[in-house]
């Protein structure tokens, strides 16, 4: 930046044949300057940085969530299955009990049905039997008591 002396702009430095002449505070002024813009361009890089080694421990950290999401929805859908299949088993056990039960029920009713039948169907011949006995044992009697007269 220049300055104004006596009239004339002056320039804060002085070219020689081989050397550059600062005056005084210029030399500082530039070297804050270049101070300022490296640690802008130094805190650039450092964020820079930082956001790629951020970034990258993020996709391991999304990585590894994804996998233990997956594997606990395995976990689930396993434990949910193992569930379902004990329910469909109690189920199915519960259904052979009961359609036994029914079927024990129905062959003592046909077991019955089957007594009651042939005790009716052997109801008649014993009553005649019974009466041919009764008959036999009245010629008999008759028979017995012409004999002893």
């Amino acid at each position: 930046s220049e300055q104004f002396v006596k009239g004339q702009y002056t320039a804060p430095y002085v070219c020689g044949k081989t050397k550059v002449f600062f005056r005084s505070g210029a030399l500082k002024r530039l070297e804050s300057d270049r101070s300022s813009i490296r640690s802008f361009n130094v805190s650039t890089l450092h964020n820079y940085a930082k956001t790629v080694v951020h970034r990258s421990r993020f996709r391991v950290m999304k990585r590894a969530t994804v996998k233990l999401q997956a594997m606990w929805r395995l976990q689930k859908a396993q434990r949910d299955y193992k569930e379902r299949m004990k329910a469909a088993v109690t189920i199915y056990y519960w259904m052979k009990h009961i359609l036994a039960r029914i079927k024990r029920k129905a062959l003592r009713e046909n077991d019955a049905s089957i007594k009651i039948q042939s005790t009716w169907r052997a109801f008649n011949p014993r009553k005649k039997l019974k009466q041919q006995k009764k008959a036999a044992a009245m010629v008999q009697k008759s028979f017995k008591k012409r004999l002893d007269r």
